[in-house]
């Protein structure tokens, strides 16, 4: 027992180093959508810059669809006389973009990027202004942009409070003590999963509510809060059947939190941890409550993120009934 936790414990940095490697070695660019009719110096040291992968077209409407799929976070609006306005010029004058309100961090990368090669191209710091546009009309901002995140690592509660309650009680051996009495295994189990939801919705709404995140669609946002919560209280409770002893139980979740969390992170900047974020639950709760709060993303608007939380419960919950008809607890 022992070693196993010994080898668990081990394998944190290990995953921690794979993670990063693989990250680093696969840098991903933002994608950047640009409108040009006609070639100019801006758009040449755009291309130059090796800080975006370009996608050209010849109209707004096409650009602006092309932002609204999510296929670019951003798309820039080139006028004919770029290149008279803002380098040969005075320095002055102003440029278009269109923006996901969605995908904030990457808008805010690109927004950044695009500036940078503004001043490189004149060899002037110029007072040129970025107006962005947003292509669709959502309530939340900015500030909000981390939210989705934190309300994930408020969901992951549930796995450590329901994993290590269910191994507490396999080693003071009550479990077995209830054997003998009306009530069966399931309804322990059972009642602790309930409890890790209620505690971990109960968090993620005081989360919502110090950081103004009671907004977008609300019915997106709660299915997706429910389901989450559900999600990493079933995975608990698969842990708590498994794990051997307080410390495995511990040393496992740290490895999930882990697993859950940095790929979703780094997912932006590398196509490797995005492949593997995409295969997580953690990554459709954040894509889905950022959707339903930036961009008051209905529920069929979610719906590939409500399908895969709901294929991934019930997995789960299958899993723990064939665990439980084991009496492995």
């Amino acid at each position: 027992m022992q070693s196993k936790t010994m080898l668990i414990t081990i394998m944190i940095p290990v995953l921690f180093s794979i993670l990063f490697t693989a990250a680093l070695k696969d840098v991903r660019l933002p994608r950047l959508a640009v409108v040009a009719k006609e070639k100019s110096q801006l758009l040449d040291a755009l291309s130059r810059s090796q800080l975006f992968t370009l996608s050209y077209f010849d109209g707004e409407p096409e650009a602006a669809d092309f932002v609204r799929s999510g296929k670019a976070p951003v798309a820039i609006i080139l006028p004919d006389n770029i290149d008279a306005v803002l380098i040969d010029g005075s320095g002055t004058g102003s440029l278009s973009c269109l923006v996901d309100p969605s995908a904030p961090r990457q808008v805010a990368v690109i927004t950044a990027g695009i500036r940078e090669v503004l001043r490189v191209a004149s060899g002037q710091n110029l007072r040129a202004k970025l107006e962005e546009k947003k292509v669709f009309e959502g309530k939340g901002g900015r500030g909000q942009e981390f939210l989705p995140t934190w309300i994930l690592l408020s969901l992951m509660g549930a796995l450590m409070i329901v994993a290590s309650s269910l191994v507490e009680e396999k080693e003071k051996k009550t479990l077995q003590a209830v054997l003998v009495t009306p009530i069966s295994l399931e309804h322990i189990v059972l009642g602790k999963g309930i409890l890790g939801i209620i505690i971990t919705l109960g968090s993620c709404l005081i989360v919502l509510a110090l950081n103004g995140g009671l907004a977008g669609n609300l019915l997106s946002l709660a299915i997706l809060l429910v389901l989450g919560a559900v999600s990493f209280s079933l995975l608990g409770i698969v842990i708590g059947q498994l794990a051997p002893s307080q410390s495995a139980a511990n040393s496992i979740n740290a490895v999930l939190y882990i697993l859950f969390f940095l790929p979703i992170v780094l997912s932006e900047s590398s196509r490797t941890m995005d492949i593997l974020a995409r295969g997580l639950p953690s990554y459709y709760v954040v894509d889905g409550i950022t959707k339903a709060i930036m961009i008051c993303a209905p529920v069929e608007r979610v719906g590939v993120n409500i399908a895969y939380l709901l294929a991934f419960s019930a997995g789960l919950f299958t899993m723990s009934r064939k665990l439980l008809a084991h009496q492995n607890i």
